[in-house]
């Protein structure tokens, strides 16, 4: 008979110990809604082709899809990536965003981090911290508190740093 090594015991229960610990809510199909009203108390963790997340996250909301649409408040952390990306509603503390299209139209209370092929930060955003923005195209008209960094082919800077 053949024993299981220890070690993967203990690998097993290093990564189980987060789900046991904290409080999250794991989520996706092929279409995933979370309605504008609906609230998750703790973290949402979603994957779909299409996302939209119009309701209040208590926590972090990490989030891939091919398209995504994030118009609710989200009270911690967003980690989100897909074809194309929308991030609407207020984010309490950092976001990171990814994407092939990425448009950023609302309160970043931490730090902002986004990279896509094409980066619209519009002048209904402010940064509470420090941001860095990536892309092939990047427009930003927002307003940021910290240190901004900027990499691009194309980068229109009309906000206020």
């Amino acid at each position: 008979m053949k024993q299981i090594p220890i070690s993967l015991y203990a690998l097993l229960g290093v990564l189980l110990l987060p789900a046991l610990t904290f409080a999250a809510t794991f989520d996706g199909g092929e279409v995933y809604s979370l309605a504008g009203g609906d609230v998750v108390a703790d973290n949402l963790y979603v994957g779909g082709g299409d996302v939209t997340v119009g309701g209040e996250v208590q926590g972090d909301l990490l989030a891939a899809g091919g398209a995504l649409v994030v118009s609710g408040p989200v009270r911690d952390d967003v980690a989100i990536a897909g074809g194309d990306v929308s991030l609407l509603g207020t984010i309490g503390d950092d976001a990171r965003v990814a994407g092939g299209n990425v448009l950023i139209g609302s309160r970043v209370g931490g730090d902002l981090v986004g990279a896509a092929g094409s980066l619209k930060v519009l002048d209904t955003v402010s940064v509470g911290k420090d941001m860095t923005l990536a892309g092939g195209y990047v427009f930003f008209a927002g307003a940021v508190l910290g240190d901004a960094m900027f990499a691009g082919d194309e980068i229109f800077i009309d906000g206020t740093i």
